[in-house]
């Protein structure tokens, strides 16, 4: 099924392939591609007029839906990990901490950046449920360390600024902590 793009200024109408909605609009100096998904934004792709082709377009939107559902089976597959980076005082070897850092090891791509599925897990949303995972799995391991004496002093976990707006956000860390 094609879509009908449209764009504001000079730009005419184009027809795309594998994309539910998408407008172009022009904004200074280069034209600017957003794209949504079952209601869902996925994104902004930059072109300086009279580059945009809708080949590249279409391909890269096309990645982008399919990165996102990868995601969405990630997360029902649980194929995400936590490593954990010793946070040491400087000049001697005592770990006083540890970092937890998302990993995603697809089955069949491997290990997937979280440089590549981070920004597009903010902006679908995603990051909501992978964030309520890293946080359950890294304080439920922090009190198998306290458990075991080998705990360290405080475990530090990266969190979205999608994650900080909810509103329920101190209630999900208080439940994770009891």
């Amino acid at each position: 099924e094609h879509q009908l793009v449209g764009a504001e200024a000079e730009a005419d109408l184009v027809e795309l392939e594998d994309v539910d909605a998408i407008s172009l609009r022009r904004r200074g100096p280069a034209v600017e591609v957003l794209a949504w998904s079952e209601g869902i934004f996925l994104g902004v792709l930059t072109r300086v007029p009279g580059e945009v082709h809708t080949r590249e377009i279409t391909e890269e939107l096309s990645e982008r839906l399919n990165l996102q559902e990868m995601l969405r089976e990630a997360i029902k597959l649980e194929e995400f990990e936590l490593h954990y980076q010793p946070q040491v005082v400087v000049g001697s070897d005592r770990v006083v901490g540890v970092e937890a850092l998302i990993r995603w090891r697809h089955a069949r791509r491997g290990m997937i950046s979280p440089g590549e599925f981070i920004p597009l897990a903010e902006e679908s949303g995603l990051i909501i449920p992978i964030g309520r995972w890293v946080l359950h799995e890294a304080l439920g391991q922090m009190k198998r360390w306290q458990k075991e004496g080998i705990a360290p002093h405080y475990i530090s976990v990266n969190v979205s600024s999608v994650q900080l707006n909810q509103s329920d956000m101190l209630g999900i860390i208080e439940e994770e902590l009891a």
